[in-house]
């Protein structure tokens, strides 16, 4: 889903079957955590709709998680979209900024690692209030570049590589410090129970190599080929993520954020809705 600093052309340079095994693998490793926190915080109602599911690596396991729901996908890419309909999920076509469905006629949005690339968080965030039913919910998972997590042994020289990384996909109008604000966002668009809940996924109970898809180099190959990193950043990462793998006792542990906004059940409105964005904005 093209929607900003995500461009999945330039993600997928080397094919679309890399790029779904590397969203594949990445699900893997920290959708059960997500899931786990999506259920302790209660999806409410029948329909579950994820905007931005790409390959429906997690949509897919959104199927298996909550089958009493009637769960489906938008994404805008074609191709990421023909990916997840090849899996035989519903996915259909549309962006987060003009959802296609009737005002509150929806139970629960779920955007996984989206938000850290939308221009307009606020425009979206708006737009999912409006198709919201009353009682509804809408679910962002996303990161905070400053509290990503640890990882034992750490290598200071990597700190310059993770830096240009974050200021590439800024430059892109993305922003990978997006879970701290959401909450914030979110009670100014119209949702006041927003809460910010953290989940984390370690070494403990995964294998070092489970963390590729997070901290191997092969993520940084897109920013060579446009220029925002060079060869040597590469080496750099590629030298310490093989030192990690090497390490008698590597520990890693990564830490992200699901962001829950709740309509109350008596919320209806036509006054309510006088914040969403204006279609003819579109």
């Amino acid at each position: 889903m093209k929607t900003g600093s995500y461009d999945p052309q330039d993600t997928f340079g080397s094919g679309l079957t890399d790029e779904s095994d590397r969203l594949d693998a990445q699900a893997l490793l920290s959708a059960p955590a997500e899931l786990d926190t999506l259920a302790a915080l209660g999806v409410p109602g029948r329909t579950i709709v994820e905007i931005g599911p790409g390959t429906g690596a997690f949509l897919a396991q959104l199927v298996e998680r909550f089958p009493s729901h009637a769960v489906s996908g938008l994404e805008l890419n074609p191709d990421l979209r023909r990916t997840a309909l090849e899996r035989g999920l519903d996915v259909t076509a549309g962006d987060a900024y003009a959802l296609p469905y009737a005002d509150a006629s929806v139970d629960a949005l779920v955007y996984r690692f989206v938000f850290q690339h939308l221009q307009d968080p606020e425009r979206a965030l708006a737009e999912a209030r409006r198709v919201l039913r009353p009682g509804g919910a809408v679910f962002v998972i996303d990161v905070d570049a400053s509290m990503w997590g640890a990882v034992e042994p750490c290598f200071a020289e990597l700190a310059s590589v993770q830096m240009k990384f974050a200021q590439a996909q800024h430059s892109r109008d993305g922003d990978r410090l997006v879970a701290r604000r959401l909450s914030r966002t979110m009670r100014a668009v119209g949702f006041p129970q927003a809460v910010t809940t953290p989940y984390a996924v370690s070494t403990d109970t995964h294998d070092v190599q489970d963390f590729r898809p997070h901290l191997g180099p092969e993520r940084l190959a897109p920013l060579v080929a446009s220029g925002e990193l060079s060869l040597a950043d590469v080496m750099v990462a590629t030298r310490a993520w093989d030192q990690l793998v090497a390490h008698e006792a590597p520990w890693v542990l990564l830490l992200g954020f699901v962001v829950c906004g709740r309509l109350a059940l008596d919320d209806i409105s036509d006054d309510n809705r006088s914040l969403s964005v204006r279609r003819d904005h579109r």
